[in-house]
């Protein structure tokens, strides 16, 4: 696999989560276990779906890129994203007895690979 095919699934996969969370927030919360009425977790919610489409849209413009100074940013913030959002997740469940989403095997091993691949494709760059 390609380094721009692996960014392309990855924006593809972003761009999913992104716009579920920011067009349908109640849905989002509501599968993570929250509470659906709670505005809080509702805007929180909406804001981490544009935080997920911006940096995916920057994924999507830089793909192509020559410039490996940009492709490495962009690459080891993905796996910073990746490797946070898996070690928050853990803490959240094992640490502060969060209850467990039914999909959290799927979604961590996910992370994790990709998560790994990004930091392969980072070190490829030159």
């Amino acid at each position: 696999m390609s380094r721009q095919t692996f960014i392309l699934i990855v924006v593809i996969y972003g761009f999913l989560l992104g716009l579920s969370m920011t067009i349908l927030p109640d849905e989002a919360v509501k599968f993570f276990g929250g509470e659906p009425k709670n505005i809080t977790e509702v805007n929180l919610m909406r804001f981490f779906g544009f935080l997920h489409l911006g940096f995916n849209f920057t994924g999507l413009t830089i793909r192509k890129s020559n410039d490996s100074k940009v492709v490495k940013a962009y690459l080891l913030g993905l796996a910073i994203v990746l490797f946070g959002s898996l070690g928050s997740a853990i803490y959240a469940v094992y640490g502060l007895n969060i209850p467990i989403h039914n999909t959290a095997a799927f979604d961590w091993s996910l992370w994790g690979v990709l998560g790994l691949v990004s930091l392969y494709f980072w070190n490829q760059e030159s």
